[in-house]
């Protein structure tokens, strides 16, 4: 027989001796992070290159192999080689068995080249316990609580049962809720531990009426997954912020035309019931109070003002002063984009929790710091004070203004007009008597594109027309005198010309 060898060129000074080996054992992955020589003549491997990890300790059967099918020999810096495959080990060996390695050889070849690598700086990667989550969400009933968890993997060590590694393991989980503790029973640690194990999104149940009835009537609440680890002779709390938490809340209680926005130094808060849904919702309910909840919170600053109401479904507006000073911080996060708001009614029978009514709030910025709308007889002028953090200063926009009556469930929406904001403008007016009253709003919408500003206005003044009219008249009657003393003068020149004339005249004869 015939032995058929393949002969390819050997590539030599292609890769740094500081390219270097590393292992996250969490993972099961070695990588080797390749340092380029930009030698010219290393330029000539194809897309699809194959690696071949060997490594000295005799924990594997034979060698690790990785192909890439988008090498670039300039821009490929990262190899991943995949050790989770049992068949890779010999018997009774796995990776934990594996040592700091101390010498490594990489082959890199194709059909016609191979290209040798030693690597000699080996690291071993330790998991970063800060990231053992991609995500960790939860949702309050009004009778459990549910956690939902998605792992990250690089915490796989860690996250077992004593029955895998007695030195290493979760001995308890606890769900901390603001200041309510929710421990999970063996059974949903096992769970925990095996759907961690296998990459998996899980969700867990936690009971508990009274604590949840006490945690459903706050404006937020905080969170923590606390793992309880064993680790030898110590016991290590991991904690990790639960990040999302909602109170469950009715759907559809709320319509979608929901916003607040800053101006005449207060909060305006819009808000519509979707009445087909919160009046039957209200009737089944028994109460002797109600409170109307307005809270906002950033990374930094908390706000929360409530009042007690007569319920009302035609509730819709809620002006808040803010002028002290953790309020106006807060209003400067809103304004980069970094708060959250809603409103909330909540109900009480004898001191005692009963339900509530969620909702969340879009904060809008405002192009006007003041507004009052005045009204004419044939048109409605917007009298404004410049806001500095209008989206669309300087831009040419259009304004909208959109009028809810006291006796209306719907905006109605009035024309377009061109407008500029700048520092000088103080007046638009609008061709038609809006015939405002005390209790309707009007919500004057800038907007150009995808960009919109809202301002509420519920200052309604009536202007006088007679005003324009005298003015008019003053105009007209200043311009008259003039003329007049002009031609007065005119005629006392004309006069005294024409005596000139005759005596002139008078000496000739």
């Amino acid at each position: 027989p015939v032995l058929l060898t393949i002969q390819r060129k050997k590539l030599s000074n292609c890769y740094d001796y500081t390219s270097t080996l590393s292992l996250n054992k969490n993972l099961k992955l070695f990588t080797v992070q390749l340092v380029s020589t930009n030698n010219v003549a290393c330029e000539v491997f194809p897309l699809a290159v194959t690696f071949n990890l060997t490594l000295k300790q005799p924990v594997f059967r034979r060698s690790l192999s990785a192909i890439v099918n988008n090498f670039r020999y300039q821009n490929t810096t990262y190899v991943e080689f995949d050790a989770s495959d049992p068949a890779l080990y010999k018997p009774s060996t796995s990776l934990e068995d594996f040592q700091d390695e101390v010498f490594a050889v990489l082959h890199i070849f194709t059909y016609a080249e191979i290209c040798q690598l030693e690597l000699m700086l080996f690291e071993n990667v330790k998991s970063d316990l800060s990231n053992c989550f991609v995500a960790l969400s939860a949702v309050l009933f009004q009778s459990k609580a549910v956690l939902t968890v998605t792992p990250s993997k690089v915490c796989k060590l860690q996250v077992v049962s004593n029955l895998i590694n007695p030195q290493s393991f979760i001995q308890s989980i606890v769900l901390i809720l603001d200041s309510q503790q929710f421990i999970f029973d063996q059974m949903q640690i096992n769970e925990f531990i095996d759907a961690y194990q296998n990459n998996l999104q899980s969700t867990f149940e936690v009971t508990g009426v009274e604590k949840l009835a006490l945690l459903r009537q706050l404006s937020f609440v905080t969170g923590m997954l606390q793992l309880v680890s064993v680790q030898g002779t110590l016991t290590i709390d991991l904690n990790y912020v639960v990040s999302n938490i909602k109170i469950a809340t009715v759907d559809d209680f709320w319509t979608s035309n929901m916003f607040v926005t800053y101006s005449n130094n207060s909060f305006n808060v819009i808000f519509q019931q979707n009445e087909s849904v919160s009046a039957p919702e209200v009737a089944q309910l028994t109460f002797d109070r109600c409170i109307l909840r307005f809270y906002g919170y950033t990374s930094k600053y908390q706000i929360d003002e409530q009042k007690i109401i007569e319920f009302s479904s035609s509730q819709r507006f809620w002006q808040i002063p803010c002028t002290d000073s953790n309020c106006l911080q807060f209003l400067e996060d809103a304004n980069a984009g970094e708060s959250a708001m809603g409103i909330d009614f909540l109900f009480y029978l004898d001191n005692e929790f009963v339900k509530i009514f969620k909702g969340d709030l879009k904060f809008v910025k405002s192009c006007f710091e003041l507004m009052t709308v005045i009204q004419y007889h044939s048109k409605s002028c917007l009298s404004v004070t410049h806001s500095d953090d209008c989206p669309l200063f300087h831009q040419v926009a259009q304004v909208e203004l959109n009028i809810l009556t006291i006796d209306s469930n719907t905006f109605e929406k009035h024309e377009l007009l061109d407008i500029i904001i700048t520092h000088e403008l103080t007046e638009k007016c609008f061709d038609v008597n809006l015939h405002l009253h005390q209790g309707d709003l009007a919500v004057a919408v800038v907007k150009s594109g995808l960009v919109e500003a809202k301002t509420v206005v519920t200052k309604f003044l009536i202007g006088n027309d007679n005003e324009n009219g005298i003015a008019a008249i003053t105009v007209g009657a200043v311009v008259g005198i003039v003329c007049l003393v002009f031609t007065i003068l005119d005629m006392i020149v004309t006069t005294k010309t024409l005596k000139k004339l005759k005596k002139r005249q008078s000496k000739n004869y």
